[in-house]
Formats: C-alpha cells, structure tokens, sequence
C-alpha cells in the first residue's frame, strides 16, 4: 500500500532505488489513520509478492 513519502519497494531493492516516493497515500490506509489507526512501519516481503 502506498503511503505518501515513502518508497514502495516491493521487496525488491533495485526496484525501490529505481522509484520515487510516492505522492499520494492509499485511501485504504487513509481511512485507517482518519479512524485513529497509527502507522508504525511497512514490511519487507518476497520480491513482488502479493
């Protein structure tokens, strides 16, 4: 999910050297923090896993 200024990398590094941070935060993740929810981190995941 994207959040704005951070690089969604995919689990892959070249991937995330090769991309900017996005501009713009997923409205999923918007409602959560609209409700009170709190980010504290992203994960790390196999390359491009889904």
């Amino acid at each position: 999910f994207e959040i704005e200024g951070r690089v969604t990398g995919f689990g892959n590094p070249d991937w995330a050297r090769t991309h900017e941070a996005s501009s713009c935060t997923s409205p999923v993740v918007l409602a959560l923090i609209q409700a009170g929810a709190t980010c504290v981190g992203k994960t790390v995941m196999d390359e491009f896993a889904y």
